[in-house]
């Protein structure tokens, strides 16, 4: 057997073993109630990158409103397109795996474990990389982040937005 011959099915063997530990490692954590706290602790690291700003520095309101953050972005994530659910789904996923973690930023570090400041380097490789895959994917998870933060009246005194004075309706 030829020196490269071995390298290169040593190399097939050791993806495939990754690939696979991981389908099986998560075929077993797919419960709803399991996939939403999983995806809340990715969002919860999201969240304070993307918003920056918009947060209260109040630590307990701070976390009262990614709580509620959280919340709405799974009431958006239902009324999603049934491809747009996969395709973000499929995102989400992957950023919670270390194989998924590595094909997307080139690094052995957890998306989870990254600082404020690494996420918001990463965010922004992405907008800016020259895949549109990855542009999605910001685009993505910016997108449904701030969709999902703003749907609460509460912040929309941020924005200077006022709900219309509709004349015969009850607000």
């Amino acid at each position: 057997m030829e020196r490269r011959t071995f390298l290169l099915g040593s190399f097939a063997a050791t993806a495939a073993l990754a690939v696979g530990a991981d389908w099986y490692i998560n075929a077993f954590d797919s419960t709803s109630e399991g996939t939403k706290q999983k995806h809340a602790l990715l969002f919860t690291a999201l969240l304070p990158v993307l918003l920056d700003g918009a947060l209260p520095a109040d630590e307990v309101e701070r976390q009262q409103q990614i709580e509620r953050t959280i919340e709405n972005i799974h009431i958006t994530m239902s009324l999603l397109p049934e491809h747009a659910q996969q395709k973000l789904m499929q995102l989400l996923e992957l950023l919670e795996t270390q194989f998924g973690t590595l094909l997307l930023t080139s690094s052995f570090t957890s998306f989870l474990e990254l600082s404020p400041n690494g996420l918001q380097q990463l965010l922004t490789y992405w907008r800016e990389h020259y895949l549109s895959m990855m542009n999605e994917a910001y685009l993505g998870l910016r997108e449904l982040v701030m969709s999902s933060y703003y749907a609460s009246p509460e912040h929309w005194g941020l924005l200077n937005y006022q709900k219309p004075a509709l004349s015969g309706v009850k607000s």
